[in-house]
């Protein structure tokens, strides 16, 4: 049976594992949502196979994007 795990991106460690799911989706959501709070990259890896399934990057909120096209 699948495992897939979520792993953050950590700039002195590299990626670190944070939990395992027994489904992508649930996986996934759980990494957006860990992405959205804390603005750190996460991506979700198939145990089975060690491929990365998503990448969840962390992105500046919508505010500060608009803000980053005018200057």
């Amino acid at each position: 049976m699948s495992m897939f795990c979520i792993e953050r991106q950590d700039q002195n460690k590299g990626w670190v594992k944070e939990m395992c799911f027994r489904t992508a989706f649930k996986a996934y959501m759980n990494a957006r949502t860990k992405s959205m709070v804390t603005f750190h990259t996460y991506r979700v890896i198939d145990t089975s196979v060690g491929d990365v399934v998503s990448l969840v990057e962390r992105r500046p909120p919508q505010n500060e994007r608009s803000k980053l096209r005018q200057d």
